[in-house]
């Protein structure tokens, strides 16, 4: 699934430390559906995607936190608008001792998929990018998802910059 592997390298580049221990940031599939649009062959796929992270540092949640969240702004903005936005997403988290954890959830993804028949009988398959995002989105607390860059300070320190999802 391609936004899966979006998140993956997503949550790589955004939390420090993990794009240096790529042993340590794991992304799958968990169980799905296939969901037929007007009869037709193509289709909705969803799937709940597990992520878990070992051996992250306490002080690097915040940073997971807001990472998670700017991903799904721009590529599953549903997620943050919908009513499945009040349960918010679930999460386990494990100390390992005083400053460090292994931090585990899961998130509902879906992704459309276009079949397309072309001249002599081919089928072309695409997985189907989101629409940019509402623009004006932002007025519900969020801020604008075309800023090439975030920095997320706790107090005056900073503890991650945000790539653009």
């Amino acid at each position: 699934m391609k936004k899966a592997d979006l998140l993956e390298a997503y949550l790589a580049k955004a939390i420090p430390g993990l794009k240096d221990k790529g042993e340590n940031l794991f992304v799958f599939l968990d169980e799905g559906h296939l969901k037929p649009i007007n009869g037709a062959l193509s289709h909705l796929k969803i799937a709940i995607v597990s992520v878990v992270i070992t051996e992250l540092p306490k002080s690097q949640l915040l940073a997971l936190d807001m990472a998670l969240l700017t991903w799904c702004a721009r590529n599953e903005p549903g997620l943050l608008r919908s009513p499945q936005a009040e349960k918010g997403f679930p999460f386990n988290i494990e100390m390992l001792d005083r400053n460090t954890c292994d931090v585990a959830f899961k998130i509902e993804l879906s992704q459309l998929i276009s079949i397309i028949e072309q001249p002599g009988g081919k089928i072309q398959v695409l997985e189907r990018d989101e629409p940019d995002p509402d623009p004006g989105w932002e007025h519900l607390g969020g801020f604008k998802t075309d800023a090439h860059l975030r920095q997320l300070y706790l107090g005056e320190d900073l503890i991650a910059e945000l790539p653009s999802p």
